[in-house]
C-alpha cells in the first residue's frame, strides 16, 4: 500500500456499501417507537376526519373510511362488523336521496338482519319499519318509510314535559331525543382530537376573523383546553360528563375572559353540542391547517 492512499478491504463485510445496505435492511425490520406510533395514529386520524361525504358519494366515502381503518389499525367501534354493515346500508340509501332518519333506520335493520338467523331476521322490528312491505323496490321502500315516519303521532306538551322530568331524575342528558343520539367515547369521530385541535376547530366554527371579540374568544378557549381544565376530544365526548356540564365549564371560561356577546357564546355552546353528537358537518373544522398563517 502506498503512503497517502486510502485502504481498500478485500473482505465484503468491511465494504462500506455492503454495510449500509445491511443496516438499511435491519432498520426496516425494527418495530416503530411509541412516539412514531402516536404520530402515525394522529396522521391517520386526520386523514379519516378529512373524508367528508358529499351529495352522491356517501357509500364511496364509507368504503374509503373502512379501508383506512383497516390499513391504519385504528380499531374501535368503527371497525366492528355490525357498525360497518349499518353504515354501509345507510350510505347506499343516502346516495339515492333518502333522509338521514330513514337511512339510519334501514341501516340498523340490515345490520340486525345480517347478524341474526333466517327465522329471527324475517320479523321486522316494531314501529314504522314493521308496517311496510320490505320486498318491493328500494325507492318504494324508502318512500313508504319516510311517509310512515312523517305520520307518527306527536307527543303533547304535557307528555314531553313529563318525559323531560323523568329524564332529569334518572340523570340522563336533557333535550328530548338529542341526548339519545350522542356519540360518546371512542365511537365519536372527534374522540382523539387534542386540545389545540379542539380550539382551532371552535375558532373556525364561530367564523370571527379579527377584532377584540376574537381575542376574548381565544382567551376563553385557551383556558378551556389548558390551565386547570385541560379539555380535549376525549373529555368533551366522555360519558362521565353531560353536555350541560361541559358547556357550563366553557361558559365559565367565557365569563372570566369578559366574553359577553350572546351570539358568540351561543355558538360556542352549539359547537360543544355538535361535537358530542359527532356531526359530520364539523369535519372541515378539524381539517389540518392549510397555511402557516392560519389562526390558532
Amino acid at each position: 500500500m502506498r503512503a497517502g492512499s486510502l485502504p481498500r478491504f478485500a473482505c465484503e463485510k468491511h465494504d462500506s456499501a455492503e454495510m449500509q445496505s445491511r443496516v438499511r435492511a435491519a432498520l426496516s425490520l425494527m418495530a416503530p417507537t411509541m412516539r412514531k406510533k402516536r404520530e402515525l395514529a394522529q396522521m391517520n386520524k386526520r386523514r379519516l376526519a378529512a373524508l367528508v361525504p358529499a351529495a352522491n358519494n356517501h357509500f364511496s366515502v364509507h368504503a374509503q373510511q373502512c379501508a383506512l381503518v383497516d390499513a391504519a389499525g385504528l380499531g374501535g367501534a368503527a371497525a366492528s362488523t355490525h357498525v360497518r354493515t349499518a353504515e354501509a346500508a345507510a350510505a347506499v340509501v343516502r346516495d339515492d336521496g333518502a333522509t338521514r332518519a330513514a337511512a339510519r333506520t334501514l341501516g340498523a335493520f340490515v345490520a340486525d338482519s345480517a347478524a341474526a338467523d333466517s327465522a329471527s331476521s324475517a320479523q321486522p322490528p316494531p314501529g314504522p319499519l314493521g308496517l311496510i312491505d320490505l320486498t318491493g323496490p328500494r325507492q318504494t321502500v324508502v318512500g313508504a318509510l319516510e311517509e310512515a315516519l312523517s305520520k307518527r303521532p306527536k307527543y303533547s306538551p304535557g307528555t314531553r314535559g313529563a318525559m323531560s322530568r323523568l329524564t332529569r331524575e334518572a340523570g340522563l342528558p336533557a333535550g328530548g331525543a338529542r341526548g339519545a343520539v350522542e356519540e360518546l367515547g371512542s365511537s365519536n369521530p372527534y374522540f382523539g382530537m387534542s386540545g389545540l385541535q379542539l380550539k382551532r376547530a371552535a375558532l373556525r366554527y364561530i367564523q370571527i376573523s379579527e377584532g377584540p371579540v376574537l381575542v376574548k374568544v381565544r382567551s376563553a378557549l385557551t383556558e378551556f383546553v389548558g390551565g386547570d381544565l385541560l379539555f380535549n376530544g376525549c373529555s368533551v365526548t366522555s360519558r362521565r360528563f353531560s353536555c350541560c356540564e361541559v358547556c357550563t365549564a366553557l361558559l365559565g371560561c367565557a365569563e372570566r375572559a369578559d366574553l359577553r356577546v350572546p351570539s358568540v357564546v351561543a355558538s360556542l355552546q352549539q359547537f360543544i353540542v355538535e361535537v358530542r353528537l359527532g356531526e359530520e358537518a364539523l369535519r372541515p373544522c378539524f381539517a389540518p391547517l392549510s397555511s402557516p398563517g392560519s389562526s390558532t
